[in-house]
């Protein structure tokens, strides 16, 4: 049994909650080693330098925010985030910076706008990911938002699911173009149309992840309505706690099981589990689009429209925050959306109105829109917080979209996803061009660097970034994306996407594109 497997049976994570309270008032001294694993499960995280501070965690379901909710973020960050948070892959806000003795402020506060921590992170069902335009989004198949609310109000409010063998993530999706994307979550509930009856509902997949053996998720060939949706869900959480691996930690995701398996195995003891029979899965085509909702957009409600703003690595500051609050409440209906892209959307603003908001946030230093180089930036929060990354992410991207914006002539999105390790919170696995972390000794000398790998992506084409060039010095990363970029726009063929362009090159081809320094052969290459 490995060490947090002991944790959880001496006491449940969840049980940590009165301690909490106690611990902020006797100080972060008084927390025991045990305790600060659990302290997880509401999404209070160490971060680096293990000093005294915490990262918090604040669940977002399929990216929900009211303005008054965003609001009160907004304070938090303020009076206790020295000014900032970050918006996560998984549409979370993230705080850093807090101590133990906030809690006992923060943690009220939020529950009085009605957010929780609670199972933010730990082993445990993570924040259910959606379309960040569910139930606005004109081309929808289905508003998946009601299923997204009442599965995660049957996990989350199950204690009987509070100790998974690891993390348990869920995606339901409801758009054409999968924007959700369920192909890397353990359990995905894509909404399709039955061919033979009409009704919409979910085709069913699983064992999806990234981290250090990424899998794509495996297809069931299983499709629910909406009404079995829930018990599914449940089941599918029950195999993985009831079978899941815990004797090593890095075997201990869904996907490894499913692998093991095999998707016809695991469909038919999901069908023992379940109280009604599974249905053949129908055949769907995905939009193989790039879809971040991102700009002005026309929503499904007559005369109004989304307003999706850019926010830089998902950085935002306390005022911007604020201000996106503030435009949602005078200009629409009082309702934003966190997106996967570490991005904000501003909902339901009418047409003769979208000018005098899309002022008001870039007054604040919001863009409604952006150029192809912006929206498509993401990392994980790298060296500055997190003690598994090794290199600085949130900077050295913003170094690397200024330069790229300036010398290279780009005409259309594409993702740089950037991870300060090997662990993919970054996702660099599914990037047009994935950055991945380590360091190098030369001469004496500890760099950072990143491996530069191409042709990620999701959808009917889906594939995993393949590495062309390792150990990339930190400060030539943004030459050697403006040169990739540049060869790109001069010497493709038309209508050819950057996908096709990295898979028509040999790997030599594009890594002779790169440029930049070479690394001494001599260089030590460093763990991590």
């Amino acid at each position: 049994m490995n060490k947090v497997e002991q944790i959880k049976q001496e006491k449940d994570g969840l049980d940590v909650w009165e301690d909490i309270f106690r611990y902020a008032e006797q100080g972060f001294d008084a927390i025991t080693e045990d305790d600060l694993t659990r302290l997880r499960w509401y999404g209070i995280y160490q971060q680096r330098p293990n000093n005294g501070h915490f990262m918090l965690r604040v669940r977002i379901p399929g990216g929900v925010l009211t303005s008054a909710q965003a609001a009160e973020l907004a304070a938090l960050a303020r009076d206790r985030g020295r000014g900032f948070c970050d918006i996560t892959t998984r549409q979370d806000i993230q705080f850093h910076w807090l101590t133990i003795a906030d809690m006992a402020e923060v943690l009220p506060r939020l529950a009085g706008v009605g957010l929780t921590t609670k199972e933010a992170c730990g082993d445990v069902t993570r924040n259910i990911t959606g379309c960040p335009l569910h139930g606005v989004n004109a081309d929808e198949i289905i508003d998946p938002t009601p299923l997204i609310e009442r599965i995660g109000a049957r996990i989350l409010n199950d204690d009987a699911f509070s100790n998974l063998p690891r993390k348990f993530k869920i995606c339901i999706s409801g758009c054409p173009a999968q924007c959700a994307k369920p192909e890397i979550n353990d359990l995905g509930l894509l909404a399709v149309k039955h061919p033979e009856t009409g009704v919409v509902g979910y085709n069913v997949t699983v064992g999806g992840g990234l981290s250090t053996q990424p899998r794509f998720a495996r297809n069931l060939d299983a499709w629910v309505t909406e009404d079995q949706a829930v018990d599914l869900a449940v089941a599918v959480t029950e195999i993985f706690r009831d079978d899941g691996y815990r004797v090593s930690r890095h075997r201990a995701r869904l996907k490894y099981l499913v692998d093991d398996w095999g998707p016809e195995e695991f469909r038919a003891r999901l069908q023992v589990k379940l109280p009604f029979t599974l249905s053949a899965g129908v055949p769907m085509e995905w939009e193989d689009t790039y879809e971040d909702h991102i700009g002005i957009r026309p929503q499904s409600q007559r005369g109004l429209f989304s307003l999706g703003i850019t926010v830089l690595v998902g950085r935002i500051s306390a005022e911007q925050l604020a201000a996106a609050s503030d435009v949602a409440g005078r200009f629409g209906q009082g309702r934003l959306r966190t997106t996967l892209g570490q991005n904000l959307i501003v909902l339901d603003v009418a047409g003769e109105d979208v000018a005098e908001a899309s002022r008001v946030l870039a007054d604040a230093g919001l863009t409604v829109g952006a150029g192809p180089v912006e929206r498509g930036a993401v990392t994980c929060t790298g060296i500055e917080f997190c003690n598994l990354a090794v290199v600085e992410t949130k900077e050295r991207m913003r170094e690397i979209v200024s330069f790229v914006g300036a010398n290279a002539a780009v005409d259309s999105p594409f993702r740089m996803q950037m991870n300060g390790c090997p662990n993919s919170c970054g996702q660099h696995h599914i990037a047009d061009i994935g950055f991945q972390g380590g360091r190098v000794k030369i001469d004496g000398q500890v760099h950072e660097c990143f491996d530069i790998s191409v042709g990620g992506g999701l959808g009917n084409d889906r594939a995993f970034t393949h590495t062309i060039r390792r150990k990339v010095l930190a400060e030539d990363a943004k030459t050697v994306v403006a040169n990739l970029m540049n060869a790109y726009t001069e010497r493709r063929e038309t209508g050819e996407s950057f996908k096709a362009f990295i898979r028509r090159n040999t790997d030599e081809d594009l890594a002779a594109y790169l440029g930049g320094t070479e690394i001494p052969a001599d260089a030590e290459v460093m763990e991590g």
